[in-house]
């Protein structure tokens, strides 16, 4: 997940459409940090962008054009989202103590690994009721046995939700009174099309329960 945070280009993201593309990956390789696809190509995925990220986003775009101008001729143009303070990639353990000095300011488990934002969001949108396919889509998983596998586990109680729903639309169903339903008990039988209640009964049938509609 690191590498492909660090990996994307201001070119991925398009704020007008609110999209961001995942196309590479940033990795250490030696003493470089390379930017190579992504491991496999379902993780190529263009993803929508929320109005309160997208709005984050701009803003962060706007710090990143000051600093670029404050850099002067320090400035190595490379195209990242998320750069170094002269431009260049970020060192991955860089990213790490940022993110823990950021635990740290909000009062959260310094413990908490980076990749863990990935399982909170899988787990949100479970219980958001999210259909399984788009979470697969989100976390560019090869396919959908792979997140029913990770995160099937948490699916009881999103069943269990449902269930509660389903027992809920019988609360809303009127009970009907069992005089009715043994009125109606022989005419049930009968085609629809020959019941017609506009028809009078017989007088000769008065203490028949079966009117002449069913004769």
């Amino acid at each position: 997940m690191k590498g492909e945070v660090l990996g994307l280009k201001i070119e991925s993201l398009d704020l007008v459409a609110k999209t961001l593309t995942v196309d590479g990956s940033l990795q250490r390789v030696g003493k470089e940090l390379v930017r190579s696809n992504t491991k496999t190509e379902s993780s190529q995925r263009t993803l929508p962008v929320p109005e309160p990220v997208a709005r984050v986003l701009r803003a962060h775009l706007e710090r990143l054009e000051a600093e670029r101008l404050s850099a002067g001729d320090n400035w190595e143009e490379q195209g990242y989202l998320f750069p170094s303070e002269c431009g260049t990639p970020i060192e991955p353990s860089n990213l790490i103590r940022h993110f823990k000095a950021a635990l740290k300011r909000a009062g959260l488990p310094e413990s908490t690994r980076f990749h863990d934002l990935r399982h909170w969001c899988a787990s949100l949108l479970i219980s958001y009721k999210v259909h399984p396919k788009a979470i697969q889509e989100i976390l560019g998983h090869a396919n959908i046995t792979t997140t029913l596998n990770v995160y099937g586990h948490l699916l009881p109680n999103v069943l269990r939700d449902a269930t509660d729903q389903m027992a809920g639309l019988a609360d809303d169903i009127d009970e009907v009174p069992s005089s009715e339903i043994d009125d109606e008990d022989d005419a049930d039988d009968q085609p629809i099309d020959d019941q017609d209640d506009t028809v009078p009964a017989d007088p000769a049938d008065e203490h028949d329960d079966t009117t002449t509609d069913a004769l």
